[in-house]
């Protein structure tokens, strides 16, 4: 399998790794994207955040940094003392199983887990509030420009 190019082949291999895995996680739903409506939690919604190209080098070589971000919305909130620990482990797990893909299977050269993030988020204009943890992964690949003029 190449190297990727483009951070939603990241992003796309990170959310069918955590729909594979989430039973071991407890995650009742895995989605592409932010959802404005969360139908049950705890969920996980993987999202493109960020990729940065830089010169590997050597004409048209290409070092690709990939930021994805996955927004695990717990419950909605309810005591803080019951629930923040059951949400640290939960956020916890999904970075190590993240941290235990190194290289996805031969599309990136490495990768790791940069930031764990405890928060809320509000999702129906102040009515609902979740208990919410940000994992960020990073990854990079290196790859050719293609040859050609335009």
């Amino acid at each position: 399998m190449p190297l990727a190019q483009k951070c939603s082949e990241i992003a796309s291999y990170i959310e069918g790794l955590l729909e594979t895995n989430k039973v071991s996680l407890q995650l009742a739903d895995v989605w592409f994207g932010d959802q404005q409506l969360l139908p049950h939690t705890p969920s996980a919604c993987v999202i493109v955040s960020a990729t940065e190209f830089t010169s590997a080098g050597s004409p048209r070589r290409v070092q690709a940094d990939f930021e994805v971000q996955v927004l695990i919305y717990h419950c909605k909130l309810q005591d803080q003392q019951v629930t923040e620990l059951e949400c640290s482990q939960r956020a916890e797990a999904t970075a190590a199983l993240l941290n235990a893909i190194i290289t996805g299977h031969g599309i990136l050269v490495g990768s790791f887990v940069t930031k764990i993030e405890p928060g809320f988020v509000d999702k129906n204009n102040g009515q609902t509030w979740y208990k919410t943890s940000r994992v960020t992964f990073s990854g990079f690949s290196l790859f050719n420009l293609p040859l050609g003029e335009v």
